[in-house]
């Protein structure tokens, strides 16, 4: 195999294990601000559709994508430099 090929499976070794990670940080959080998350970050909608969706004001769809953000940056800061 060449070299390319190894870094790209490590590469996506790597991108697993963050994928891995990141989902056992969500099922910690409250159950509102990860579906806020999963809304926002997997599918693509944008706050004011969030907000609609679920009833809440941007400003809470806005806190709760910035305190999961947060604890994120908090758990794997220093791992994947965040």
């Amino acid at each position: 195999q060449s070299g390319t090929s190894n870094d790209s499976l490590e590469d996506q070794i790597h991108a697993n294990e963050l994928e891995h990670q990141i989902f056992q940080i969500l099922s910690r959080l409250s159950p509102k601000g990860r579906e806020v998350f999963i809304m926002s970050r997997v599918d693509g909608l944008r706050n004011q559709e969030i907000a609609h969706k679920l009833e809440i004001s941007i400003r809470t769809v806005e806190t709760h994508i910035s305190n999961v953000l947060k604890e994120l940056r908090q758990r794997l800061g220093e791992e994947y430099n965040f």
